[in-house]
């Protein structure tokens, strides 16, 4: 076996990633080795600029980002940004909880027309989300509704054997038990607010993932300890962009990625390369369909 420094000297290529990793500045780590696991890069805000965000991106070492969509409209045009970006951008759709109408037969529909999507782009996508569950007052579909159509896109995933990219604000207990209810194996839990035992549990008996975006930054402790409290083999890096800035209100993309690289490293008080070395790594594992 070799340290991570040996991996570095004798240019020997990292588990999950085919290029030797190279340290180059602050906040540039490589060519191509970091991967961001959530993003939503068809949100209005970058209409016009996704050219320049890509680029930025790439700059800072980002190898690859997972784009989710949140409705049947955005999963159109998530299919169709990825493909423009092929081999760079990979997508996930499904339709996301606080766009689950509060008419439950609409809502039902709504699902059933997403999961033919799905399967009619099963050889596409790398995974199915961005699905969940949000129990915050301002989402308008009941808990039983976004439960019906959060459970029926797992099912969906699980008969592709796709990963599920999974938002649980305010429920992350309830979304763990569904997707333990619906025998899903590969989830990740992005951007997780609730407790850390639940993430805990969820990552060493169901082998969940779980990633960090750069928002984490603002509550340094909490979330570090949340970070330690998950296997080192199961955390990602994530941005969530335009969503989750290191700095409030300003709006994020995929280069602000090294704030969320930084906290894991710290957390696990680790080298920035190592830490990239596992993430890339552990990423590549849950979305198999990157390489």
């Amino acid at each position: 076996s070799y340290s991570f420094c040996t991996l570095l000297t004798n240019n020997i290529p990292v588990v999950g990633y085919s290029k030797p990793i190279r340290v180059i500045s602050k906040n540039r780590y490589s060519d191509d080795i970091m991967i961001d696991c959530h993003t939503h890069l068809t949100d209005e805000v970058f209409d016009g600029n996704i050219d320049e965000i890509i680029t930025n991106a790439k700059e800072k070492g980002v190898v690859g980002i997972v784009v989710v969509s949140i409705n049947l409209k955005d999963a159109g045009d998530v299919l169709g940004l990825c493909s423009k970006y092929k081999g760079f951008l990979h997508p996930c759709i499904g339709i996301h909880p606080e766009e689950v109408p509060a008419d439950h037969n609409k809502a039902m529909s709504d699902v059933a027309a997403m999961i033919e999507m799905i399967n009619a782009n099963s050889d596409i996508i790398c995974g199915v989300g961005e699905i969940g569950l949000d129990f915050t007052a301002h989402v308008e579909a009941s808990r039983e509704t976004q439960v019906a159509v959060f459970e029926a896109q797992i099912q969906a995933a699980v008969k592709l054997n796709l990963p599920v990219n999974v938002h649980s604000r305010m429920a992350g207990h309830y979304a763990i038990e569904s997707l333990v209810k619906c025998g899903c194996s590969k989830a990740l839990l992005h951007a997780f607010d609730g407790r850390s035992a639940y993430a805990k549990k969820a990552a060493s008996e169901h082998n969940m993932y779980f990633s960090v975006p750069p928002s984490f930054v603002q509550n340094r402790d909490r979330y570090s300890s949340f970070i330690k409290s998950i296997p080192r083999s199961q955390i990602v890096l994530e941005t969530d962009s335009p969503a989750l800035s290191a700095t409030k209100g300003q709006t994020n993309t995929p280069s602000e990625i090294y704030h969320s690289l930084e906290l894991v490293a710290a957390s696990f008080e680790c080298s920035n390369e190592e830490a990239i070395s596992k993430t890339t790594e552990n990423a590549n594992r849950l979305f198999d369909r990157l390489n």
